[in-house]
């Protein structure tokens, strides 16, 4: 819950006064646009955790809900200044910390990866989404500072764990193989993800594979969700590799 609350507060501070800059790493966004999509997340799963919704028609009575209301707040918050738009973010980002504060990381809750219908995956999904968003704001304004090693080694795993696998749907032909064998420099951290038709497996694991790609768990983190350039970490082997892990997966 730390890096949830130091990264939300980062991103607070990081939004400039320029709303309409162009989030360099979303270039559909503008740095209006990315607050008040965290903040929506925020209110999703904040509302999630604290009413449970016993199953699907339930979630999709919550959308329903949740929908209308930011219907509304779209439409207000698209002429907001910088003080209002950084007052309601910080609203949500506190109510969403409190809720999860109050759950215990078993606690059963619904969530969209079938595997893990607990609160401890939203704890941990708030987290991640809030550390590349934070550099996506810092990054917009001139101020992208890394990622803790810990939550960036964190994020590594949940992408090859769960990000990446949810790229197709079940039984769709990957139509391309391959391994590649991730280190991190300044973290706990190897894995080896192998990418065949049928789909992808992954292991925590030091092992050959036919690329190697070696780095701060800052930089591999970002670099796996399309925010910096392959160049920016170490690629011994087959480049080819990397680059179709790269655009099999949805980067925003």
């Amino acid at each position: 819950m730390a890096a949830l609350r130091d990264d939300a507060t980062a991103f607070s501070a990081a939004i400039g006064d320029d709303l309409a800059a162009h989030v360099p790493a979303c270039p559909e966004w503008t740095a209006r646009d990315l607050v008040i999509h965290l903040g929506h997340v925020y209110q999703w799963w904040e509302a999630v955790v604290a009413r449970r919704p016993a199953d699907e028609a339930a979630v999709e009575q919550l959308h329903t809900e949740l929908a209308a209301i930011r219907e509304v707040e779209i439409a207000r918050l698209a002429t907001a200044e910088r003080p209002e738009l950084v007052n309601w973010f910080d609203a949500y980002a506190q109510q969403l910390q409190r809720t999860l504060s109050a759950a215990a990381p078993e606690d059963h809750n619904w969530t969209w990866f079938p595997p893990d219908q607990t609160a401890g995956f939203v704890q941990r999904r708030m987290a991640q989404e809030t550390a590349v968003h934070r550099w996506d704001m810092q990054d917009t304004f001139g101020t992208a500072k890394e990622i803790a090693p810990d939550v960036a080694a964190d994020g590594i795993d949940e992408w090859l764990e769960i990000h990446f696998p949810m790229s197709k749907e079940e039984g769709e032909d990957w139509g391309t193989n391959g391994s590649m064998h991730i280190h991190t420099t300044d973290a706990a951290g190897e894995w080896l993800m192998t990418l065949e038709p049928s789909g992808p497996s992954f292991s925590r694991d030091h092992a050959k594979a036919d690329v190697a790609v070696r780095g701060t768990a800052s930089d591999l983190l970002l670099v796996l969700w399309g925010r910096k350039p392959p160049e920016t970490v170490e690629i011994l082997g087959e480049r080819s590799v990397l680059d179709r892990y790269l655009t099999i997966i949805d980067l925003d």
